[in-house]
């Protein structure tokens, strides 16, 4: 047998596998590779390379095979760090409920000038100065003794008019206002998790397949 391929199964041996061997007829070995498939067995060259991904060297493995053995011997099969170990997580979700600040809507007030034609009634008063002539023909009193003078007579005539004032006064407010209120929500959601079922195959007993929950 080549030293790569002895070393792979010794490192198998060592990780806790065991190696079997048996003696066919030719016309038997297709049976006995399906037995040995249904069996979950495993094919040493593929699991040669998964250990050299993972930095094991058969090289370096041959010198320290003497002291794994020593250990093997010493504490049996039960040994955890010569086991090969793959993980399943186990995942769970968990529901954050948190609130955020988000626009509803809202209102804009503004306000403009419109002009409106206001019409309203007055009464002004308005004088005038006539002249008028009239003939007379009668004597002087004594009141008019002195009409032999320069006169002069003055009247101012008046009148009224119109005048237009504003005055701006508030007849309304509109007031924009904001409150707040406060209600309860119900949140209902559901929330995943991987559950792991374990599966033996095999005798419960053996320490090669005993659980932790076992302990």
């Amino acid at each position: 047998m080549p030293d790569e391929d002895r070393h792979a199964y010794e490192e198998g041996v060592r990780r806790g596998g065991a190696v079997l061997t048996a003696d066919i007829d030719d016309d038997q070995i297709d049976d006995a590779v399906r037995v040995l498939e249904d069996s979950n067995s495993i094919d040493i060259d593929d699991r040669a390379a998964q250990w050299r991904q993972q930095g094991w060297d058969y090289h370096g493995a041959a010198g320290l095979r003497a002291g794994h053995d020593r250990a093997l011997h010493g504490e049996g099969l039960t040994g955890r760090d010569a086991v090969e170990e793959q993980a399943i997580p186990v995942v769970e979700e968990r529901l954050q409920v948190g609130k955020r600040e988000v626009e509803r809507g809202g209102v804009r007030v503004r306000s403009y000038v419109t002009e409106t034609p206001v019409h309203e009634q007055l009464r002004l008063r308005q004088e005038r100065v006539d002249i008028e002539r009239r003939p007379v023909d009668q004597p002087l009193s004594g009141a008019e003794a002195d009409a032999f003078r320069e006169r002069t007579v003055e009247m101012t005539a008046r009148g009224e008019e119109a005048v237009v004032a504003k005055e701006a006064r508030v007849v309304e407010e509109v007031v924009v206002r904001k409150t707040a209120t406060e209600e309860v929500r119900e949140i209902d959601d559901t929330v995943r998790r991987t559950d792991v079922e374990v599966d033996q195959d095999g005798r419960r007993d053996d320490p090669l397949f005993r659980d932790d929950r076992d302990r």
